[in-house]
C-alpha cells in the first residue's frame, strides 16, 4: 500500500520594508510560505502589486519551485513605486505551468 500525504500550502506572512512607500525608493516585499502537507512540485509563487483601481501594476513570481512537506520558504521581491497612491499586495500560489490555483491571497494595502 502506498500512502499519499497531500499538500497544504498557505501564505503566512506578507511584508514590506516600509508601510509608506516613497515614490522612486524600492521597498522590499517579504513573502513566508507554509507547507504543512506533502511536497509540491514545480509550483509558481506570485506577488502583485495592485493599484487602487484593482489593475495590476506589478509582478514577480518564482517558478519551478519545490515546496518541501512541513516546511517555510521565504520569498524576496523587490518594487519601486512610481506614483503616489494606495497599493494593495496580492499572492497567488500555482501548479506547475500556471496550473491549478493552490491559493488566493489578499495581503493587505500599503
Amino acid at each position: 500500500m502506498v500512502s499519499v500525504v497531500p499538500f497544504l500550502i498557505l501564505a503566512s506572512t506578507v511584508s514590506v520594508s516600509s508601510p509608506k512607500a516613497v515614490v522612486g525608493q524600492p521597498i522590499t516585499i517579504t513573502v513566508s510560505v507554509a507547507n504543512s502537507g506533502g511536497a509540491a512540485h514545480s509550483s509558481i509563487v506570485d506577488m502583485e502589486v495592485k493599484d487602487a483601481a484593482g489593475a495590476k501594476i506589478f509582478q514577480r513570481f518564482s517558478a519551478g519551485q519545490r515546496l518541501s512537506g512541513q516546511k517555510n520558504r521565504i520569498y524576496t521581491y523587490e518594487w519601486t513605486p512610481s506614483a503616489r497612491g494606495r497599493y494593495s499586495i496580492d499572492l497567488g500560489l500555482f501548479g506547475p505551468n500556471w496550473g491549478a490555483k493552490y491559493i488566493p491571497v489578499w495581503c493587505g494595502e500599503s
